[in-house]
């Protein structure tokens, strides 16, 4: 169940309450707030436990999730779930294949908006990005990160061409359309060769949830060229 309000981080103290829970398990690291002022009030309901998930690959990621699954009491040996492992392998080993046959293929993944800053992902950071390289994806690792982690780099729309790449993913929730009014991004190579990806960040870290991730980004790079840079 949803337990978070609208807001960013905003935790509904009283949905959970009504819940009652036996165990809290969060996918936060312990140097992240849980949820603020609200994290002693649940630490009184039940215990918390931490799941670290970031900075390690997808597929480790969700080897975790399933053996906490196991442990309270999910059947992870159902037929359901072998087929829903067997799609994530088979999905795997087909953008293997794809990223092959494009060896010369860069890209950047990032997050950006015309009216604020360009924020390149530092793949060390994320765990699907971190699961791409794996499978030989070459992605930008930005000069100088900063902020949270430090996940991102920020750039201002002055430097949209700093990482000239073949491919760039623009998070999915992001407009893409309008990047085009900006004139320093028109100049970006891939803008130029019209090779623009949608980045679907905010997945499910399950082999239900991100198996499509890894069909788009298939799709993806069978439709690029890999000379653009």
């Amino acid at each position: 169940m949803l337990l978070r309000n609208s807001a960013w981080d905003a935790f509904d103290i009283e949905r959970f309450t009504a819940l009652q829970p036996d165990l809290v398990i969060t996918s936060l690291t312990p140097e992240l707030d849980l949820t603020g002022a609200a994290e002693d009030t649940i630490a009184q309901i039940a215990p918390i436990a931490g799941l670290a998930l970031r900075r390690i690959p997808v597929n480790a990621g969700i080897a975790r999730l399933e053996a906490v699954a196991g442990a309270v009491g999910a059947d992870i040996q159902s037929a359901q779930m072998d087929i829903a492992r067997d799609d994530f392998a088979r999905a795997s080993e087909v953008l293997r294949a794809a990223i092959a046959e494009k060896p010369g293929l860069t890209t950047l993944f990032m997050a950006s908006l015309p009216e604020d800053q360009i924020y390149i992902a530092n793949p060390a950071w994320f765990t699907d990005l971190l699961y791409f390289q794996e499978l030989g994806l070459d992605i930008v690792m930005p000069d100088s990160p900063d902020g949270d982690g430090p996940t991102w780099e920020t750039l201002s729309w002055e430097q949209a061409t700093k990482y000239p790449v073949d491919l760039v993913f623009q998070r999915a929730d992001l407009p893409f359309d309008d990047l085009n009014n900006v004139p320093t991004w028109a100049l970006h190579p891939a803008a130029q060769a019209g090779q623009i990806g949608a980045w679907m960040q905010h997945l499910a870290p399950s082999y239900q949830g991100f198996t499509p991730a890894l069909e788009a980004l298939t799709e993806t790079i069978r439709n690029s060229r890999d000379d653009v840079v």
